[in-house]
């Protein structure tokens, strides 16, 4: 039999990140700024990945390098001058929202009880 905990982290700067023998993990980008994980995958706002499935004899030591755009995701508003807008609560041609650089990881621990 086995224990379980989740921990969760807010990154908000750039960094290399490491699952730290934790048995999976997920990682959402929760905020307005495009990530790049590991300079291959992007995540737009709202997009999540997830490890590899929880074994409980697998630690995972991954690393991943998290990278922030350096301005919004344009998608937050509209596409196009007279588009509709992606994001109801901004009109076409509204300035950006405010930069919101954030990504929620969440760690799932075993351990044998």
């Amino acid at each position: 039999m086995h224990q379980r905990k989740i921990s969760f982290e807010v990154v908000s700067t750039n960094m290399d990140w490491n699952a730290n023998g934790c048995a999976t993990f997920s990682i959402r980008n929760v905020g307005n700024t495009n990530v790049t994980l590991a300079g291959q995958l992007v995540l737009e706002p709202g997009m999540e990945i997830t490890g590899p499935a929880e074994h409980p004899d697998i630690q995972d030591y991954t690393q991943i390098k998290i990278l922030f755009d350096v301005k919004n995701d344009p998608t937050t508003i509209a596409v196009a001058p007279g588009a509709e807008p992606i994001n109801p609560q901004y009109n076409p041609g509204d300035p950006p929202p405010p930069k919101d650089n954030r990504v929620i990881i969440m760690r799932s621990i075993l351990t044998k009880v």
